[in-house]
């Protein structure tokens, strides 16, 4: 039996075999492969850049060796990475030129060149919108003519808020919910909340004009001042406790965490307040988008593409309502971990008549952690009094690149 069997691996062994072609190793940046990748291309592997986190996505895209590019819009302005960038046109995908056809316009026009090449898969978008709430302005009593265009708009009605608290003994309204500005400093929280508000609106109009972002300018040193006395008279004068949490409140700043959507109001972009500083600036909104690449010197462009066109029919729904124009309105839900966050896709009809919207990074400062450390840092000593608007301006350009 030992004999037979001895034959039998022999012959075996002399038979012709065909060893198993080596798979396309496509290599990915800022990005994982899923469970569907697998099971959708079996003859491909999947290979994970290492990169900076909070690096420069030029160098990503230019030099660091990837097939597909994953990037946000926390650092560089968006359209400036594009334009910069040596890209594969991905219209060659029928399936991502679909998609991307499908989008809202200033979501179509942030990827797509005059020719008509598309640059990159966008698959998130939303607004970070500065925001009027209508229950607060209601029970206050305002209306729309009430509402700030501007920054200067802003101050100028908070300033009258405060001489508005100083004569009623029950104000009707708070100003705003600080849970998510919390600095640790109670005093100075107002002027964390205001002062994310003025970098971004000054630093988004000089990007808008084609401008270098510098803080040492004297309209800036003029609003930083007038920021922090406004925001010590908020601080004195608005409710505080258990009597603060049953008002509602007349802003809510999006720039900063806290809610996911829109807070689950039927609107957004419509009681949004333009971020620019004075009325006669364009009116901007400051938008977070984040989209998918190939550079054009992949190493695997076919798979390349074929991995970002399986990424456009998967795009979660919960994104897709910041991205198509036909999606329909209407309440839905998602999973948010262990909570499940509502979303009111009602407001997404505005995307195509608001005139300001910008796409603009909001945050200089967004490129490294210890720029926005940094950031932090400077405008909690400047709350504080540590430090002069003027240090402030010049420490704050120190930290941009």
């Amino acid at each position: 039996m030992k004999r037979l069997l001895t034959l039998f691996l022999v012959l075996c062994s002399m038979l012709p075999y065909d060893a198993p072609a080596e798979k396309t190793v496509l290599r990915l940046l800022g990005m994982e492969e899923t469970a569907d990748d697998r099971r959708t291309h079996p003859d491909v592997a999947y290979q994970q850049v290492q990169h900076e986190v909070w690096g420069d996505p030029l160098v990503w895209i230019a030099e660091d060796g990837a097939d597909v590019v994953y990037i946000n819009g926390w650092g560089k302005e968006l359209r400036m990475i594009l334009a910069q960038s040596e890209l594969l046109d991905l219209r060659a995908s029928r399936e991502i030129a679909n998609e991307v056809s499908r989008m809202t316009r200033w979501v179509r026009e942030l990827v797509t060149e005059e020719d008509g090449a598309i640059l990159a898969l966008p698959t998130n978008a939303k607004p970070l919108c500065f925001t009027y709430r209508q229950d607060g302005w209601d029970a206050a009593g305002l209306t729309e003519a009430d509402v700030p265009q501007s920054y200067e708009d802003l101050l100028g009605f908070l300033e009258m808020w405060c001489d508005r608290l100083e004569r009623e003994a029950h104000p009707t309204a708070r100003v705003a919910d600080l849970f998510y500005w919390n600095t640790g400093t109670a005093s100075c929280n107002y002027g964390h909340w205001l002062m994310e508000l003025l970098l971004t609106c000054h630093a988004m109009q000089q990007q808008y004009a084609g401008e270098a972002v510098s803080f040492s300018t004297p309209e800036f040193i003029q609003y930083a001042k007038r920021t922090r006395f406004v925001a010590q008279r908020l601080y004195q004068l608005e409710p505080r406790g258990q009597q603060a949490e049953q008002l509602p409140v007349l802003f809510h700043n999006g720039l900063n965490g806290g809610r996911a959507g829109n807070s689950g109001l039927s609107y957004e972009l419509s009681h949004a307040m333009p971020m620019r500083m004075t009325s006669g600036q364009p009116a901007l909104i400051c938008t977070r988008a984040e989209m998918i690449v190939i550079p054009a010197a992949a190493v695997h462009p076919e798979e390349a593409l074929c991995f970002v066109a399986d990424r456009a029919k998967r795009i979660p729904w919960h994104q897709a309502i910041g991205l198509y124009a036909d999606f329909k309105p209407g309440m839905y839900a998602y999973e948010d971990g262990a909570q499940n966050v509502w979303i009111d896709a009602g407001w997404l009809a505005e995307y195509h008549s608001y005139e300001g919207i910008y796409y603009c990074c909001g945050n200089v400062f967004g490129q490294n952690r210890n720029g926005e450390t940094g950031k932090e840092k400077y405008v909690l000593q400047f709350l504080k009094k540590e430090i002069t608007a003027q240090l402030l301006a010049q420490r704050l350009d120190g930290l941009l690149d």
